[in-house]
């Protein structure tokens, strides 16, 4: 493990679950999202967003793979799970530790200086239902296009951006970032769309 500061973060300690369990030797999505998914949907949504924000993104069919766990990740928040469940299949799948472990040195220098800006405020605003409803639509919604279009080029990275700062604001409990971030998705969406 690297340095840390003085007081852990919730970024911090979510790279610390993503790096144990890329420590196996070829994880499952499956077991990644074991690890991940106790901390509820947001570091799945940051994990998924990053997946297609890094060059990982551009392997086949990785963009659909991605897509349908953020469309059950937007289905599962909107019955209520707090917990990301998959399919059999998808949680077999193997994905290469690699160029993820060569990512998390700058991850987690980048999470340090996230944790100044995204923080634990505004928590109210995530437990209003209109936003939680929001917030799945706009998974289930981003998620869709991204199984349906991925292929075009820079489509899942331009759509995952605002999916990235979702993410992030859940996984901090940042209600204010997370609502900046569904108004983007929301704005995105529409646009790629029209």
């Amino acid at each position: 493990m690297s340095d840390r500061p003085a007081q852990d973060t919730p970024f911090l300690s979510l790279l610390d679950a993503l790096e144990h369990a890329l420590g196996q030797e070829a994880p499952s999505v499956g077991a990644i999202v074991d690890v991940l998914g106790v901390r509820g949907h947001g570091p799945i949504i940051a994990l998924l967003a990053t997946l297609m924000i890094l060059p990982l993104g551009m392997i086949p069919f990785m963009p659909a793979i991605a897509g349908i766990a953020l469309a059950l990740s937007g289905f599962a928040l909107a019955i209520g799970d707090e917990r990301v469940s998959l399919p059999g299949w998808l949680r077999r799948v193997k994905l290469p530790p690699a160029p993820l472990l060569k990512a998390l040195p700058t991850l987690r220098r980048a999470a340090d200086r996230l944790s100044r800006v995204i923080r634990p405020r505004g928590l109210w605003i995530l437990e209003i239902w209109l936003v939680e409803f929001a917030i799945a639509l706009c998974l289930a919604l981003v998620g869709g296009v991204i199984i349906v279009f991925g292929a075009i080029p820079g489509l899942p990275f331009l759509l995952c951006l605002p999916v990235l700062l979702l993410g992030l604001g859940m996984t901090a409990g940042d209600g204010w970032v997370t609502a900046l971030a569904v108004a983007a998705i929301l704005g995105t969406a529409a646009s790629v769309i029209w």
